[in-house]
C-alpha cells in the first residue's frame, strides 16, 4: 500500500516538474503569432432598381497570422441611381442614394502566393434615400443593413501591396415603408481593392 502512495506520489511530481518546465503560451511570447495591419480605397459595381451603379470608400484591417483579418469599412454610390417614377406614381424620374459602413471577417489562404483566394464577409449599417432627379425633397428614405458574402482573387504586388479583384452578393434590408422592394435594391457586386500594409 505504501509503495503504491509512494509511486504516485514520485509519478504526480514528476509530471508537475515537467509541467513548470514548460513556458505558458501567451500572445506576447508565443513565436508562432504573427500580426500586422492593412488599410486601402476599394470601389464596386452594384445594379439596383436595375441600373448599374457605383460604390466608392475604403477599408482598414488587423491581420492575424498573414491569413486571418478583423477590420472596418464605409463605402457609398458615387452619385444617384436614376429609375422611372411612373411606376411609383411619379411622372418625373427618381434617384437613389445609398452608403453603409461596418466590420468585416476575411480569411487569405496561400498568402505567399503571387495568386491567391481571399473570402470575406463584411455587415454593415447605413441609410438609403429616393429623390426626384433635380429635387432636395425626400420621397422615402430608410436605414438599411448590409450583409455581402465575398470571394476575391489576390495579386500580391509586393510584400506590403496587394491588388484584389472581388464578387459579391449584396443582401439589403430596409424598412418595411421603403418605397424601394429589398430585392430590388440587393444584387450582384463586381469591384477592385488595393491593400497597403503588412501582412
Amino acid at each position: 500500500m505504501r509503495i503504491s502512495i509512494l509511486a504516485i506520489f514520485l509519478i504526480s511530481l514528476s509530471l508537475n516538474v515537467f509541467a513548470q518546465s514548460k513556458e505558458i503560451q501567451t500572445l506576447q511570447n508565443c513565436d508562432s503569432l504573427s500580426w500586422g495591419a492593412y488599410g486601402g480605397p476599394r470601389t464596386s459595381i452594384i445594379n439596383p432598381v436595375g441600373k448599374t451603379a457605383f460604390m466608392a470608400g475604403g477599408q482598414g484591417a488587423i491581420v492575424l497570422n498573414s491569413q486571418f483579418a478583423l477590420g472596418g469599412f464605409g463605402q457609398g454610390m458615387t452619385g444617384s441611381s436614376e429609375f422611372d417614377g411612373v411606376p411609383n406614381g411619379y411622372d418625373n424620374p427618381l434617384e437613389l442614394s445609398m452608403g453603409y459602413g461596418g466590420i468585416f471577417l476575411e480569411y487569405m489562404p496561400f498568402r505567399h502566393k503571387i495568386l491567391h483566394p481571399s473570402f470575406s464577409l463584411p455587415i454593415g449599417l447605413g441609410g438609403a434615400s429616393v429623390q426626384e432627379v433635380n429635387s432636395d425633397s425626400k420621397i422615402s428614405k430608410t436605414t438599411l443593413v448590409a450583409f455581402t458574402p465575398r470571394v476575391g482573387l489576390d495579386f500580391n504586388i509586393s510584400k506590403s501591396a496587394v491588388v484584389s479583384l472581388f464578387a459579391g452578393y449584396q443582401f439589403i434590408k430596409t424598412n418595411d415603408d421603403f418605397m424601394i422592394a429589398d430585392h430590388d435594391l440587393s444584387g450582384w457586386e463586381l469591384g477592385i481593392s488595393v491593400k497597403l500594409g503588412k501582412f
